[in-house]
């Protein structure tokens, strides 16, 4: 544990004791949060949907669709304590997709954030969404023949914050598109990774490749009242998002 300072219309107010979430399942009777693919119960919690968005056709270009945690892996790490979800795709299937040395692919995450809360404790309604506001949210990539971008972009910080973010909508100006609104917007530290495939001279279909690889980190967080004390606390946890190319 220790202080946590949250930023509120630009100014660093300190609310309380930062509490970590175990890498797991919220545990009822605890102050606890987790990502899942659905709101309120069931598959698929410690996980998030995403996809690859195609900005020609305004959609999910890529074969597959949107991954909705039924085929990932999950487990847990420590150093920091976090949930993992990795995710096989299929460099076939990514490659019939995109197939411009120009293409920027922007990867789409949605899902809900859940939460329990103690005996003596009320939550504040406040479940939130992090990505890269305390750094790049790109833990490691190992793509061949690509390379990745980080680009900031509008999220629901700014307006009413929204715990339910599952909807991944399609076509133009149409959001949401899970966690985020695919606006850019500098100054929001609120990160979206793209891939940019293809080099000088080298087709995009020859990127990436089967054994690559990239993790991304996204964070929720959570801001709930000690009753008796009124002491503000904040429950957060990490999760990893690994995707393997095969």
């Amino acid at each position: 544990m220790g202080l946590y300072w949250v930023i509120n219309m630009g100014v660093p107010v300190i609310i309380g004791v930062c509490q970590q979430a175990s890498g797991g399942s919220p545990t009822p009777g605890q102050n606890g949060i987790s990502v899942a693919t659905t709101a309120g119960t069931g598959n698929f919690d410690n996980a998030v949907k995403f996809g690859f968005w195609d900005f020609a056709t305004n959609s999910y270009a890529y074969s597959n669709g949107i991954y909705d945690g039924s085929t990932s892996v999950l487990s847990t790490g420590t150093n920091p304590t976090r949930t993992i979800q990795t995710q096989n795709v299929l460099v076939s299937d990514y490659q019939a997709a995109y197939n411009t040395v120009t293409a920027d692919v922007a990867l789409i995450i949605g899902g809900a954030i859940r939460t329990t809360t103690a005996t003596g404790f009320v939550d504040r309604g406040r479940a939130t969404w992090e990505i890269g506001r305390n750094g790049t949210p790109i833990i490691s990539a190992s793509l061949t023949n690509a390379g990745t971008n980080v680009i900031e972009v509008q999220d629901t910080y700014g307006r009413t914050p929204s715990p339910d973010r599952t909807i991944m909508n399609t076509g133009q100006s149409n959001p949401p598109y899970g966690i985020y609104d695919l606006r850019a917007q500098i100054g929001t530290s609120y990160q979206q990774v793209f891939i940019r495939n293809g080099k000088s001279g080298v087709a995009a279909t020859s990127c990436p490749v089967a054994g690559d690889n990239l993790t991304i980190r996204l964070t929720v967080f959570n801001q709930i009242d000690n009753i008796s004390t009124g002491q503000g606390q904040l429950v957060t946890t990490d999760h990893d998002l690994v995707i393997n190319f095969v």
